[in-house]
């Protein structure tokens, strides 16, 4: 056992030390490699979940996609099936020359309400512009501004005591300016609730003095009846070819809506899972240190302990070298022929050997303690010899005699 060794008190309390240390260091090593594979896993779930929402996002802006390509296309039928109504209405409308006359009245009123119509479809246009230049704007705020000002935060982490309070109020006026953005869009949007419902209004008032000037057309056209048949149905046929048609647009808008927001959510999804990526990784690389740490101290603390079994064979060793009777150079002649100097020695070499394999390891508190039991060894080994040999040189002749080489210790 280790306190029933012949190795002197202070090579062991030196060898302790030393190895006291590196189970410490292996411990807190090992609380290393824990907490890496905790956060690593951690890291790793939370890749997954983000990864399966980029895909449920991408699967609704598919949606999206196809949802206004349909709306796109049922709205240019129906532009196509009104031109061809328009088309026969402007047949019917050559009947007859009062026909004609009420036709032209018509026209005007429909050149009123149309002008209107258009009025009322640019005043429209320009707040949805105005809109989605807010709305740009805040996807702009969003997307960019304020995730460049969140990142710089992260990155300038070593300046956040000098530039937090910069940021942050960046940070403010960029939400002041996004919530001043959501108010003009507020606001448009209760203008075109107001002034929209006005022109509407207005368009309404139009469209009903035609539908008058539309009713004379068809007393006018009593004469002559199929055409006044045909008229009906032309003209009913448009109307409510119009009424579908600003129903397919407005279903157009809903779409295109739609898709701009599952494009926002997918492009986010996206981000996200990216980042979870670089984060697991980073995570899983910390892992490995910590574990190479862990095994480093793990080979460190079996090299140490080595070294002690190496000291207890020498001392093992030396006591079975025989003592000497005779005066110090006779002395010297004895000791070169007994048959346990040689195993003595080497086992020394042994013991220098293995310690010299620690010289490179970058743990100068460990190799410090375990040097002080090394250099006790070493004066143990001198010391023994010479209280025999005296002034002799023992040491040539002793190594020499035996063939072997001091090996030399290395460490600084």
């Amino acid at each position: 056992s280790f306190n029933d060794s012949p190795v002197p008190q202070e090579v062991k309390d030196a060898v302790q030390a030393a190895r006291a240390l590196v189970q410490q260091k292996a411990t807190a090593a090992e609380t290393k490699v824990q907490q890496a594979a905790q956060a690593e896993a951690t890291a790793r779930n939370a890749r997954a979940a983000l990864q399966a929402k980029k895909e449920e996002a991408e699967e609704h802006l598919r949606k999206a996609v196809a949802a206004e390509a349909e709306a796109q296309a049922t709205k240019d039928a129906m532009e196509a099936a009104i031109a061809e109504a328009k088309r026969t209405d402007a047949q019917v409308t050559a009947q007859s020359s009062a026909y004609e006359a009420a036709v032209e009245e018509k026209q005007q009123k429909k050149l009123v309400m149309m002008q209107k119509l258009q009025a009322k479809q640019d005043k429209e246009a320009q707040w949805k512009m105005e809109d989605k230049g807010f709305a740009d704007e805040m996807t702009d705020i969003n997307r960019v501004t304020l995730p460049n000002l969140q990142q710089q935060l992260v990155d300038l982490d070593a300046e956040y005591n000098r530039r937090k309070e910069a940021i942050n109020a960046a940070i403010a006026e960029a939400t002041a300016r996004r919530a001043e953005l959501s108010g003009k869009r507020q606001e448009n949007k209760n203008t075109r609730n107001t002034e929209g419902r006005s022109i509407t209004d207005d368009y309404k008032e139009s469209l009903n003095s035609y539908k008058q000037v539309k009713d004379r057309v068809e007393e006018l056209a009593a004469a002559a009846q199929n055409a006044k048949a045909a008229s009906q149905q032309a003209t009913g046929s448009a109307v409510a070819k119009v009424k579908e048609y600003w129903k397919k647009v407005a279903a157009l808008d809903v779409a295109s809506d739609k898709k701009a927001t599952a494009q926002e959510e997918a492009e986010s999804a996206r981000r996200e899972a990216l980042h979870a990526q670089f984060a697991h990784a980073e995570l899983a690389d910390q892992m490995a240190r910590a574990s190479k740490e862990r095994d480093d101290f793990e080979e460190l603390k079996i090299k140490v302990e080595g070294v002690y079994e190496y000291a207890v064979v020498f001392y093992n060793k030396l006591g079975e070298v025989q003592q000497p009777n005779g005066n110090p150079m006779m002395n010297v002649m004895l000791l070169v022929k007994d048959p346990a100097m040689k195993p003595c020695l080497s086992s020394y070499n042994t013991i220098i050997t293995a310690a010299n394999d620690l010289a490179q390891v970058d743990q100068q508190d460990i190799i410090s303690n375990l040097k002080v039991g090394l250099t006790k060894i070493d004066a143990d080994r001198y010391t023994h010899f010479k209280r025999w040999c005296g002034d002799e040189d023992f040491v040539r002749w002793i190594w020499g005699a035996n063939e072997l080489s001091k090996v030399e210790l290395a460490i600084d």
